[in-house]
């Protein structure tokens, strides 16, 4: 899942740089549109958990539209099936501590 980490970040740095170009303040009205109208702070700290859930969704309709004999399928399908068990486990550890 990390091979492309290089061009992630690069991706993210630019990103942060055309945010920071935009100087963007809280008191701006377009502040919070921006942020997909963020109204709070859990808005921020349920988005990465939600992302988790959607990785088995996302890697099975890129291998979807892999190519079987590409080289990278068999790792494609193998984080697939990674990301489906550790949704599972993720599952099954939420279902734990509210019981």
């Amino acid at each position: 899942m990390f091979l492309y980490i290089e061009e992630v970040m690069d991706v993210s740095s630019r990103l942060l740089s055309m945010l920071d170009q935009k100087q963007l303040t809280p008191d701006n009205p377009d502040f919070l549109e921006n942020l997909f109208n963020a109204t709070s702070l859990s808005f921020f700290l349920v988005m990465p958990v939600q992302r988790i859930a959607r990785y088995p969704l996302l890697l099975q309709t890129i291998q979807k539209h892999t190519d079987p004999s590409h080289p990278a399928y068999a790792l494609l399908e193998q984080a697939a099936h990674t990301s489906v068990a550790l949704n599972c486990r993720i599952n099954e550890y939420k279902r734990f501590r509210e019981v």
